[in-house]
This record gives structure tokens, sequence and C-alpha cells, in this order.
């Protein structure tokens, strides 16, 4: 089984989610919370998704109006994707029994967002 969808939302870059954590004795709290709501998001995202109780792969394809940011900073949008879709039931788990590969590539859009393959192994 394979499924695919959109993600219209602007997630947070791990330099963006430093520098929040790095405001003076609130930031700790402030990072945190754009955490969770970003796993919130994503878990009403895909709600209506298929549920996979096999291992799966994971693609990332970000869609950027500039192509300015590094892709590893990118790829850090991956951890409240992940935690959503096992917020929603979609995964199980995010261990390595259950998610065996994660890619990530980058185009230039119109659109800023990303789009989700999730493919069964």
């Amino acid at each position: 089984m394979q499924q695919e969808i959109f993600l219209d939302y602007s997630y947070t870059t791990l330099n963006e989610y430093i520098k929040k954590e790095r405001i003076p004795r609130r930031g700790m709290y402030i990072a945190n919370a754009l955490k969770k709501e970003e796993t919130n998001v994503t878990a009403l995202f895909v709600r209506n998704l298929e549920k996979y109780n096999t291992s799966v792969e994971l693609e990332f394809q970000h869609h950027e109006i500039q192509l300015n940011k590094d892709l590893d900073n990118m790829a850090f949008r991956q951890k409240a994707i992940i935690d959503g879709l096992v917020k929603a039931g979609i995964l199980k788990n995010d261990g390595l029994r259950w998610v065996k590969k994660i890619t990530h590539t980058c185009i230039r859009d119109k659109k800023i967002g990303i789009t989700l393959t999730i493919k069964n192994i």
C-alpha cells in the first residue's frame, strides 16, 4: 500500500527551532509548545489515511518558494510529522522496527508545504 498527502503547512526548520529554544528563561517552553502544535496539526491532516500495521518507508518532498534553505535544516520537520502519524494512529510507532527508511527532496514551488509519501515494506 502507498499513500500520498500534501501537508499544507509551513513547518519549522531546525534553525528556527533552535532560535526559539534560545529565548532567555522561557525558550524551552516556547519550542516545546511549537513542536506539540506541529504534531497536532499533522495528526489532523493525516487522520483519514489508512493505518499501517507493517514497516514503512517515508518520503518527504519539501515545497519551497525559494531554494535558500539547507535540506538538513528542513529534514528536522520530520520529527513533528512522524510524531503526528503516530498520534493519529497511522503508524504504530516511530521506532526502527516501524520506520525503515526516510528520504528528503526539495522542489521549487509556488506553495509551501510537504508532500508525504508512505509506503509499506
